[in-house]
C-alpha cells in the first residue's frame, strides 16, 4: 500500500519535469529566433510539440519562424504550422492572425482574406488585420 500511495507523486514529478523540459525548448527556440537563427529555432519548437501534443503557441511560432526563412517551401510550412495553430486553439486571435499574414505570403489572397475575416469577428478593433485585409483585396482584385 505504501507503495501504491508513491505512484501519483512519481506522475506528478515527471509531469512537472516535461513541463520544465518543454518552456526550456520553447525558451531555446524563442532565442535562436530573436538571433535569427530560425531553422534551429524550428527544430526546438519541434521537439516541444513531441512532448506536449498540439500546442497552439509552439505551431504559431514555427509559423512565424517558417516565414522568416522567406522561400516557396517555408512558405507553405508556415501556412500548414499556422492552421495547426488555429486547430489547436480555434478562438486564438494570434494564431489566425499569423495564418493570415502566412496565406498572403505565399500568394494565397483569398484564402488569406478569409482568415483576416477571422481575425476581424475575433477582434472587430484589430486595425493590423483591417489594413491588411484591405490590402489582401486589393491583391486579388489585381488578379
Amino acid at each position: 500500500l505504501h507503495h501504491t500511495s508513491l505512484l501519483p507523486h512519481a506522475s506528478t514529478s515527471l509531469a512537472m519535469s516535461m513541463e520544465d523540459g518543454v518552456q526550456s525548448l520553447r525558451d531555446r527556440g524563442n532565442a535562436l529566433a530573436g538571433s535569427g537563427r530560425f531553422e534551429e529555432a524550428i527544430s526546438c519548437f519541434r521537439q516541444a510539440l513531441e512532448t506536449s501534443g498540439d500546442c497552439a503557441e509552439i505551431w504559431e511560432a514555427i509559423a512565424q519562424c517558417e516565414m522568416m526563412l522567406d522561400t516557396a517551401g517555408a512558405m507553405q510550412r508556415a501556412v500548414d504550422a499556422a492552421l495547426r495553430a488555429t486547430l489547436a486553439a480555434p478562438g486564438w486571435l494570434d494564431g489566425h492572425f499569423t495564418l493570415a499574414r502566412a496565406q498572403i505570403n505565399a500568394f494565397n489572397a483569398p484564402e488569406a482574406i478569409c482568415a483576416y475575416r477571422r481575425v476581424l469577428e475575433l477582434d472587430p478593433a484589430h486595425s493590423e488585420a483591417l489594413e491588411e485585409l484591405k490590402a489582401a483585396e486589393v491583391q486579388l482584385a489585381a488578379h
